[in-house]
């Protein structure tokens, strides 16, 4: 019964970091001044590049890496996707004096619509593709960026 515990708690804890990360993003973007609502989308954009920057570098750049870096590639890619949005975000809201909640939903319906749009004419499926071996990270790793 404890193991079962224990690993529901370990399973919620892994969920939960990308909602604390993101809840971490707004805390930032509050002091500064600006309602970031597309913080959904911007996970959402960061979840497409990740990968797709690893499946283009990695298969058809022919870029060559030893295998446990991909996965940093691939938070790199995420990572630059989300600070770039941010940014657009903040200049739309800053300089252009747009409205922060019409933004930060615009910025979440583009993302929804461009996750599936950017799946289905990058990799021929709709829905998902299998993470190769080469490329998974140990869970263990996400407590260190968490």
């Amino acid at each position: 019964m404890i193991d079962v515990l224990l690993l529901l708690l370990m399973q919620a804890l892994l969920a939960a970091v990308p909602i604390l990360l993101a809840s971490l993003g707004e805390i930032l973007t509050e002091r500064s001044g600006v309602v970031n609502i597309g913080l959904e989308g911007i996970i959402l954009l960061g979840a497409l590049m990740g990968p797709l920057a690893v499946d283009y570098l990695h298969d058809r750049a022919g870029l060559h890496l030893p295998d446990p870096w991909w996965p940093f590639v691939a938070m790199l890619a995420a990572a630059l996707t989300g600070a770039l949005i941010g940014l657009l975000h903040g200049y739309i809201s800053a300089y252009l004096a747009g409205d922060q909640i019409i933004s930060g939903v615009a910025i979440n319906l583009f993302a929804a619509g461009a996750v599936a749009y950017g799946i289905q004419a990058y990799w021929g499926v709709a829905g998902y593709k299998q993470i190769p071996e080469w490329a998974k990270m140990d869970p263990a790793w996400v407590a260190v960026f968490a």
